[in-house]
């Protein structure tokens, strides 16, 4: 936490353990998750996008009983909630504005030549 928020910050960071700000998106501070999963196979057919909300206290280490027990509670809930309805109105948008949804295909062009190899042997 001290990295991410600095020591001047960390203090008034504790004081309060959910994030409550919305950042600007900043792509030199996007963070590159590895993982499996099949979105990065769909990423090459069609946009994709990600969200990230606040279920639990900052700090929280991930696949732990302090995650289960703050995600299955009301402030998790509330987290759900939110992201449902940021998708919705998401879907929402790009139904409505054809060309967010063209500037995304095309963006997805630029960056992968609009070609797909799936680096698994089938």
């Amino acid at each position: 936490m001290q990295r991410r928020y600095g020591k001047e910050q960390l203090q008034q960071v504790l004081e309060k353990p959910l994030d409550t700000k919305m950042e600007a998106f900043d792509e030199a501070k996007m963070l590159k998750i590895y993982g499996c999963s099949d979105v990065g196979d769909v990423g090459y057919v069609t946009p994709t996008a990600s969200l990230s909300v606040a279920t639990a206290a900052l700090g929280t280490p991930g696949h732990s009983w302090f995650m289960t027990g703050m995600t299955g509670s009301s402030i998790g809930e509330k987290g759900l909630l939110c992201a449902g309805e940021i998708m919705g109105l998401a879907g929402v948008m790009v139904y409505d504005d054809s060309a967010l949804l063209k500037g995304a295909q095309g963006e997805r062009i630029a960056r992968t030549g609009g070609e797909y190899h799936c680096p698994m042997y089938v």
